[in-house]
């Protein structure tokens, strides 16, 4: 694998926070790109980065804080029914797609700009 494969996650922990683009596997926690999404007031897209990001590991992470703490606030902000149905978009996105949503590239300016 390159270097160039691995790119780190937004808010990752000490930068581990990564993903191999090469195969699409989540290294950690692929939902730490969930996070800008939700800080942004993207409720939506946030759960939906977090199904992308269980289909990437291969199921839900309920043992990571962050995931917990995104999961539950999504729920309370969108709804049980709604918050079901988006992450359950994230997490029948095919692997190419699943990657390219979590991809840090994503969290350019232009998609978050400045407050």
């Amino acid at each position: 694998m390159s270097p160039t494969s691995i790119v780190p996650l937004i808010g990752g922990r000490n930068g581990s926070t990564r993903i191999d683009t090469t195969s699409g596997r989540a290294r950690c926690s692929a939902a730490y790109a969930a996070a800008p999404a939700e800080a942004y007031g993207r409720t939506h897209e946030s759960a939906v980065l977090l199904g992308a990001a269980a289909r990437l590991r291969g199921a839900h992470d309920p043992t990571d804080p962050q995931v917990r703490e995104l999961t539950a606030r999504g729920r309370a902000a969108l709804g049980e029914e709604a918050f079901a149905a988006a992450y359950g978009t994230g997490r029948r996105l095919d692997r190419a797609v699943a990657t390219a949503e979590v991809d840090p590239a994503r969290y350019a300016a232009a998609r978050y700009p400045a407050r």
